[in-house]
């Protein structure tokens, strides 16, 4: 089997309406799990140009992928790094102060403003996709906590041709 992409182009429709033809090798290296959707959805994952990779790039996988690389450190700089909200927490508690807190506050403030909280019994609304995530902690050089929400959308997305980017 010849494992190449050459000769594919996707139709990508743009946020502007505007269409451009992409070569596929640019697409799977930028937007890699949205063009195995849009593969798997259109029923060519057994083309060559998409059979040897496809399968390697399940939403699910690269979810794993990244949780596992996730540090496993305890410490950085001298100061106990969080492994989920309620150990940092737990820290604060301990350590009698609001260091962790503060981060967790910060970060939350700052990506609500993307993204819509709905009540647990309330219906998701067309177009949305319901999203989890786990907060990432770290100690910046400067000795500044800082708490990252990583967004997972809880089910793959489906697309139609032509695919939608930004």
């Amino acid at each position: 089997m010849h494992h190449t992409t050459c000769g594919w182009k996707i139709l990508v429709l743009w946020k502007d309406r505007s269409g451009q033809w992409i070569p596929l090798k640019d697409l799977k290296e930028s937007h890699p799990v949205e063009i195995a959707v849009f593969a798997k959805t259109r029923g060519i994952t057994d083309e060559p140009a998409f059979v040897w990779w496809v399968p390697y790039t399940q939403h699910n996988v690269i979810i794993t992928t990244v949780t596992s690389h996730v540090r496993k450190t305890s410490h950085k700089y001298g100061i106990e790094v969080p492994t989920s909200i309620a150990h940092a927490y737990q820290i604060d508690v301990k350590n009698g102060d609001n260091f962790w807190g503060k981060a967790i506050k910060k970060e939350m403030h700052n990506v609500c403003i993307a993204f819509g909280i709905l009540e647990p019994s309330a219906n998701v609304p067309v177009g949305w996709t319901p999203v989890t995530g786990q907060i990432i902690f770290n100690i910046n050089t400067n000795l500044t906590p800082k708490a990252r929400w990583c967004l997972m959308a809880t089910k793959p997305l489906t697309l139609t041709a032509p695919l939608m980017l930004e």
